[in-house]
């Protein structure tokens, strides 16, 4: 997914991005080892020792405030099942974001998720650059693994896909909706 722009040509601020499930979604927190970890745990073993939990996998790019400061760095991120929550292992990498990017930094980051969905806060990082002085997501991929956590209904809908709703606040106090229809595997499209 890419982020539109603002008038001065660098996209607004991501505050939290909240990814709602579509109804009889279901949650199985015993599909997979849950991720006990503590947040020093992982910041210093990284998520490797507890790889069992892994549901998920993001890169992003970033605007960091300056010309062609997406091609710098960006983070990857690693999701893990945790007791009723999505772990996330941001790290802030150089060049293009990956499994074997070079690492700057990690950060962790929890959400609380059950069969609605989830919301994960994007930090404050300044940028000092308009429109609103804080560094950018310019676009997201997502990937969830077929581990089997997450569980669609028994009954399709008719619409041929899963609908998720993304919903994207922003520092300025704006808000944007975004619906995502997922084929369902087999159907015809």
């Amino acid at each position: 997914m890419e982020f539109g722009r603002a008038p001065c040509g660098r996209p607004y601020s991501v505050r939290e991005i909240t990814v709602g499930f579509p109804p009889g979604f279901v949650v199985d927190a015993d599909a997979v080892p849950r991720c006990a970890a503590t947040n020093p745990q992982l910041c210093l073993r990284g998520p490797r020792p507890w790889a069992a939990s892994l549901i998920g996998t993001a890169t992003a790019t970033v605007d960091f405030g300056w010309p062609r400061s997406e091609g710098f760095g960006g983070p990857y991120h690693q999701f893990l099942l945790g007791d009723g929550e999505l772990i996330g292992y941001e790290i802030n990498q150089l060049g293009a974001p990956g499994p074997a990017g070079f690492t700057v930094f990690p950060l962790i980051f929890r959400a609380p998720l059950d069969s609605s969905g989830f919301t994960v806060h994007v930090p404050e990082a300044p940028s000092f650059r308009r429109p609103d002085g804080m560094q950018a997501l310019t676009s997201i991929d997502l990937f969830f693994t077929a581990s089997g956590v997450f569980r669609t209904p028994q009954n399709p809908p008719d619409s041929g896909g899963w609908r998720f709703t993304l919903t994207f606040d922003y520092y300025i106090g704006a808000r944007r909706a975004v619906v995502v229809d997922v084929p369902i595997a087999g159907a015809e499209q």
